[in-house]
C-alpha cells in the first residue's frame, strides 16, 4: 500500500490512497516516535472515529491508510475530521485530474 498508493499530507494527519483495490479497506497507524501504548491506542481510536464520521465521502473502490501526526500536538477529533475531509478532497481532485489527463493522452 505504501509503495503503490498515493500520499497526501496535512497538518494533523496524512493518508495513503490506492484506487481500484477491491474490496476497499482502511488502516490506521501513527508516525514513528516514542509513545506509550496508551497514547498510540488513543490516537488510533480518534482516527477510527473520525473515519466513521466521513467514510460516506470516500468512493467505494478506495483503500486508505490514515497516519496520525501525533508528535506535533495533542490531537482532537474535530481537527482530525476537518483534516481528513480536506485530504479526501485533495485525493479526489488529484485522481480526477489524473484520469482527465489519461483520457486526453489517449485521443
Amino acid at each position: 500500500m505504501f509503495q503503490t498508493g498515493r500520499f497526501f499530507s496535512g497538518p494533523k494527519l496524512s493518508i495513503v490512497v490506492k484506487v481500484n483495490f477491491i474490496p476497499s479497506r482502511v488502516g490506521f497507524t501513527l508516525k514513528k516516535g516514542k509513545k506509550s501504548s496508551v497514547e498510540r491506542n488513543y490516537y488510533k481510536r480518534l482516527l477510527r472515529e473520525a473515519f466513521i464520521d466521513v467514510q460516506f465521502c470516500l468512493p467505494d473502490n478506495w483503500s486508505v491508510v490514515l497516519i496520525a501526526n501525533a508528535n506535533k500536538n495533542k490531537l482532537n477529533l474535530d481537527e482530525i475530521r476537518f483534516d481528513l475531509l480536506h485530504l479526501i478532497d485533495l485525493a479526489k481532485s488529484s485522481f480526477t485530474n489524473q484520469n482527465e489527463n489519461n483520457i486526453h493522452l489517449s485521443h
